[in-house]
């Protein structure tokens, strides 16, 4: 397969996480990004020799990376480049008429449609902060909530993406949409920041939001057995 010649950009992410840097830094920082979609992990000449001139900013713009044997990459862009490839390589799949069911994390071989558990998505969205794009949400969640241990992970990601918004006050403009971040909870998963809660504005902190998805879930086991 051919290098695929882009990746997906949050603008709204990319604003917020830029906000204190200056329009150099910033084009600085994109140019590393492409470097990086283009070549992969970056060595210090690589960064070096992109910047030319510029190469001072790397001092300003570094944190923005991770370090690997030496080498210099951005995870979040890894991340959905790593997504992207394998949604290509699943739709090729299908075209090809193989009978597998291709997602990021496992490969099922000729999946039965009886065999495949179904996940409540009502208490997840019912707890998002930002509740823009609904139907393009439900289909991320499909797609990448297949077994308990999903469930119970993209649970604890929105909990922290919820406690992330508060211990820094991030204004209501600059808070994901709910289907950009259904197409990357799992980024989620393992933020481990502090949770030192200073300011409510009305936005449920972690350990709520854990607690208010476990009564949803009871309320809803509680009305089916009534039911029957």
């Amino acid at each position: 397969m051919s290098k695929d010649p882009a990746f997906l950009f949050y603008y709204q992410d990319f604003a917020y996480g830029t906000r204190k840097m200056s329009f150099t830094e910033k084009g600085a920082y994109i140019e590393l990004l492409c470097e990086q979609a283009d070549s992969g992990h970056l060595s210090i000449d690589d960064i070096k020799r992109a910047l030319g001139d510029q190469a001072f900013l790397w001092e300003t713009i570094k944190h923005k990376f991770d370090q690997e044997n030496g080498l210099f990459y951005n995870r979040v862009l890894t991340n959905h480049m790593n997504k992207r490839k394998n949604y290509v390589e699943s739709r090729i799949s299908n075209l090809q008429g193989k009978k597998e069911l291709i997602t990021e994390k496992q490969i099922v071989k000729n999946p039965k449609k009886k065999d495949i558990k179904k996940f409540d998505f009502e208490p997840i969205w019912k707890m998002y902060p930002k509740k823009l794009g609904k139907k393009e949400a439900f289909g991320y969640f499909q797609m990448t909530v297949k077994m308990d241990e999903d469930y119970e992970n993209i649970k604890k990601a929105l909990a922290n993406y919820v406690g992330y918004i508060k211990t820094n006050c991030v204004e209501a403009k600059y808070i994901k949409a709910g289907c950009n971040w259904f197409n990357d909870w799992e980024s989620w998963v393992d933020y481990e920041e502090a949770q030192k809660i200073t300011n409510t504005r009305n936005i449920p902190d972690a350990s709520e939001t854990l607690d208010k998805m476990k009564q949803w879930e009871l309320e809803q086991k509680t009305e089916q057995e009534r039911k029957k």
